[in-house]
């Protein structure tokens, strides 16, 4: 059961390290909190929240906006609410 967990965790951690669209990498965070294993990867999950807090984004999907509104805000990354999607 040990072996499988660990291997399990270090499949978590190359999605990590191979995800490097920032929509990829949001759902990659969401997925990983909804599981509840989020404390496994508390310095994957903070490395890409920042990266994506400072790149630029720009969407006409609803779905991303709020994803990448809600999981910066949740960990305390400033983001204006007064984001204006561009539809």
């Amino acid at each position: 059961m040990k072996t499988r967990r660990d291997k399990l965790k270090k499949d978590v951690l190359l999605l990590f390290k191979t995800c490097t669209n920032n929509l990829d990498r949001m759902t990659l965070v969401d997925v990983v909190q909804r599981l509840g294993i989020e404390h496994l990867f508390e310095e994957q999950t903070a490395t890409a929240l920042t990266d994506i807090h400072r790149s630029e984004f720009n969407s006409s999907n609803l779905h991303d906006v709020s994803l990448r509104f809600r999981l910066l805000r949740e960990h305390g990354l400033w983001v204006s609410p007064g984001i204006h999607i561009h539809i």
